[in-house]
């Protein structure tokens, strides 16, 4: 497998691959919001989730924690949102979250190995990649 493809784990938290990131980064466009975002440098602001950092209160790579269910911005804040959230079930009110704070033709940039749905989301490219050691796949939708 190529390194690109390989995960990286930095103390806990996870980062993506060069070729991942380089994805990405082109993608994002206005001010964003990098919810789950672990130690991405990546979005104006960055949110990691509460329950994965309580033992972390002074967590610097994040702007700050919150939950996914209730992410503290207004309606239509930011022109893209990044999202790599930890393998947990999303239930509908994360996704809804992601929705809200996302301005009309914002983009979601989703890394994982499903892929959500909403009705206010239309998928405008796929990425598809191998996860190391393990026998599911890594999606990189993005949604506009």
């Amino acid at each position: 497998m190529s390194n690109y493809l390989k995960p990286r784990m930095r103390i806990r938290a996870w980062t993506w691959g060069a070729k991942v990131e380089a994805i990405i980064k082109e993608n994002i466009t206005g001010y964003s919001l990098n919810l789950c975002s672990g130690r991405s440098g990546l979005g104006n602001i960055k949110i990691d989730l509460i329950i994965w950092r309580k033992d972390q209160p002074n967590y610097k790579h994040c702007n700050m924690l919150a939950s996914g269910n209730e992410i503290p911005f207004d309606f239509s804040s930011f022109d893209t949102v990044i999202c790599d959230p930890p393998y947990t079930k999303l239930n509908p009110p994360f996704i809804d979250e992601i929705v809200r704070v996302l301005k009309p033709q914002g983009k979601l940039i989703y890394y994982y190995p499903c892929l959500p749905y909403h009705k206010a989301l239309g998928l405008n490219k796929l990425y598809v990649y191998p996860n190391q050691g393990a026998k599911y796949i890594r999606c990189l939708g993005i949604f506009i």
